[in-house]
């Protein structure tokens, strides 16, 4: 990239915006499942992809019908937070491994993330 062409640093921001908002989509519940399939081997959204899938698996238990109501004041307002968390640290672009989810996310996919 040529420092000195306005039109190449304008072209490079909007494409980590662009990928930015695609890891930032990975923490919206079933869109998660759809940014992990389509992350074309992008390590960063990749990341994003398996923590938001984890913590979606981990929310499925809210969607049964008299187990869900007694859940959500804990489970609910937990994973509220969590994808929020990691909404606006990909939207930011920072490569945050969120505590215990990032562990079992490497357990649930098998693959070791390399820096």
């Amino acid at each position: 990239m040529n420092p000195s062409n306005p039109y190449a640093i304008d072209s490079f921001k909007k494409a980590e915006k662009a990928r930015n908002l695609k890891a930032a989509m990975s923490y919206l519940w079933l869109l998660s499942f759809w940014t992990m399939l389509t992350n074309n081997g992008d390590a960063f959204i990749a990341m994003h992809a398996r923590q938001g899938v984890t913590i979606t698996l981990l929310t499925l238990p809210l969607i049964v019908p008299r187990l869900g109501p007694l859940l959500f004041p804990f489970l609910g307002t937990a994973a509220i937070l969590i994808y929020a968390v990691g909404f606006y640290t990909a939207y930011k672009g920072m490569q945050t491994k969120i505590p215990g989810i990032w562990e079992l996310s490497q357990k649930i996919f098998r693959s070791k993330y390399v820096e």
